[in-house]
C-alpha cells in the first residue's frame, strides 16, 4: 500500500529518433519499512545492464530471491506450439556492492 520514492538514473534507449530510459523501477514498502518489493525493468532488447540499487545508505550484497520474466529474444512470445517460451522464473539475483545484472528485455521483481 506504500509506494516508495525512487530515483532512476539510466542511459537512454533510442529508437526511431525517440528515447526512453533503458532501466526503470518501482518500489513498495510495508508499514514498518522493513519489507520491500522492487521491480526492475531493463527495456534494452539486446544488452544486459548492470543496475545499482541503494536503499538509503544501504547497498544490498549477496543473494536475493526474485521472480524474473525474460525471453530468449525481445520478440519472444507464447503460442500454442511454445506455451512456456516466456514464463516467470524464480531466481536468485546476485548483488555485489549493490550491483545486479539485468538480462536484456526483462522484468525482475
Amino acid at each position: 500500500a506504500r509506494v516508495a520514492s525512487v530515483t532512476v538514473q539510466s542511459d537512454p534507449l533510442i529508437h526511431g529518433g525517440k528515447s526512453v530510459a533503458a532501466v526503470d523501477a518501482i518500489a513498495t514498502v510495508n508499514a514498518s519499512g522493513r519489507r520491500w518489493a522492487i521491480a526492475l525493468i531493463n527495456r534494452d532488447p539486446t544488452r544486459e545492464i548492470a543496475c545499482t540499487l541503494k536503499l538509503g545508505e544501504l547497498s544490498p550484497n549477496g543473494r536475493c530471491s526474485a521472480i524474473q520474466l525474460a525471453g530468449d529474444s525481445a520478440d519472444a512470445f507464447n503460442d500454442i506450439e511454445h506455451p512456456h517460451r516466456v514464463t516467470p522464473q524464480k531466481i536468485n539475483l546476485h548483488f555485489a556492492n549493490g550491483v545486479a545484472k539485468l538480462p536484456p528485455h526483462s522484468l525482475t521483481i
